[in-house]
């Protein structure tokens, strides 16, 4: 069983609007980013980059899930990147950006291997 969503697209050659079906693999991820990006922007804003410094260096529990999350990255990172290079994509600019950005990256790169996926050959 598959959940998809329907999006209407525009046929550029033929200025006429298509429906297409957006698979549930591509939609969950770029709702996950947009939240989680939007979160990320705000707690920056709010507090500045130095909340996470503190958080890493005076707190104890802080470091620790910085370390589970760098070892659920590395895993994650381990599975995704044979599927990406399978799909086309480009791996080492998601891997590049991944220190910096953390999960924004993985979700990046989980996309655009499904619209890889979709894309016409």
């Amino acid at each position: 069983m598959t959940c998809e969503v329907m999006v209407l697209d525009r046929d550029h050659a033929h200025g006429v609007s298509i429906t297409r079906e957006l698979p549930m693999r591509l939609v969950l991820p770029a709702v996950t980013l947009v939240v989680f990006v939007a979160w990320s922007l705000w707690l920056v804003h709010d507090e500045g980059l130095s909340g996470l410094f503190v958080l890493l260096r005076e707190h104890d529990w802080g470091a620790q899930v910085f370390g589970d999350l760098s070892v659920a990255l590395v895993v994650a990172w381990s599975l995704l990147v044979p599927r990406a290079r399978a799909q086309g994509v480009p791996v080492l600019p998601w891997l590049v950006a991944t220190p910096f950005i953390g999960s924004p990256a993985l979700l990046g790169c989980l996309i655009h291997g499904a619209l890889r996926e979709r894309a016409p050959r």
